[in-house]
């Protein structure tokens, strides 16, 4: 009782504080206050409605966004759920998502594709959104539908060139995501036939104990878009 009573006497600290920061244009740090507060407090509605009032005004120009709400996500044991509207609308200004999905990747030349991927590897925003949030964005699913595809079917089992630390840190990111999902992306039968050829090399990798290589390290990664480890034979290995 007296661990909640402390932490809904900080949550108002946190919002009467962002209400005076706001007040004096000092908005980045407004924001990181109110997340604090809506981290403290379930449904706390009043730093929810502000919240969403200074996210959708026209912030000053001095003001990142992306950068606030990256630092927002780093925050340790909060809710970041709360944020991932927010965050989701932000990653469409960025990406022409809707476009992309209604096109398909698969008609993107491979030039064209990895600009794209390399877009989305350089991304932090978009690699914590994946990270510590579960999307609830209809689009963003379709997208990451798509990139996870394009991913596997263009540059799995022989690709060494396009195993980047970029590329590590966003597909650690993506795999994140569907393990918080549960694993309900929709998977292609072109995306089937890839996934059992994987399976078998790294599986045969295992059984041999040649754990070492860039290549197992990659394929085990693309692996985890699509499967929890325990669905390796002597995956404890």
């Amino acid at each position: 009782m007296l661990n909640k009573t402390i932490k809904t006497d900080n949550a108002e600290n946190y919002y009467s504080k962002a209400i005076i920061l706001y007040n004096k244009g000092i908005t980045p740090l407004a924001i990181l206050s109110l997340f604090q507060a809506i981290h403290l407090r379930d449904n706390y509605t009043q730093a929810l409605i502000l919240l969403s009032k200074i996210i959708q005004a026209d912030l000053p120009v001095n003001v990142d966004l992306r950068d606030i709400l990256i630092q927002c996500l780093n925050i340790s044991n909060a809710d970041h759920q709360n944020l991932a509207p927010i965050v989701a609308k932000e990653i469409k200004k960025t990406y022409p998502i809707t476009k992309i999905i209604s096109q398909s990747i698969g008609h993107l030349d491979e030039n064209s594709l990895r600009q794209l991927l390399r877009q989305l590897f350089e991304d932090d925003l978009f690699h914590r959104y994946l990270s510590v949030t579960m999307n609830i964005d209809a689009d963003i699913e379709l997208f990451l539908i798509q990139i996870r595809n394009s991913i596997l079917t263009h540059f799995s089992l022989s690709s060494k060139v396009f195993f980047e630390q970029d590329s590590e840190l966003f597909l650690i990111a993506l795999a994140t995501q569907v393990h918080l999902n549960e694993y309900v992306f929709f998977t292609s039968q072109d995306e089937h036939k890839v996934l059992s050829q994987l399976r078998s090399k790294l599986e045969q990798s295992i059984e041999k104990e040649s754990f070492h290589s860039d290549a197992f390290k990659y394929n085990i990664i693309l692996y985890a878009l699509y499967f929890p480890m325990s669905t390796l034979k002597q995956w404890k290995n």
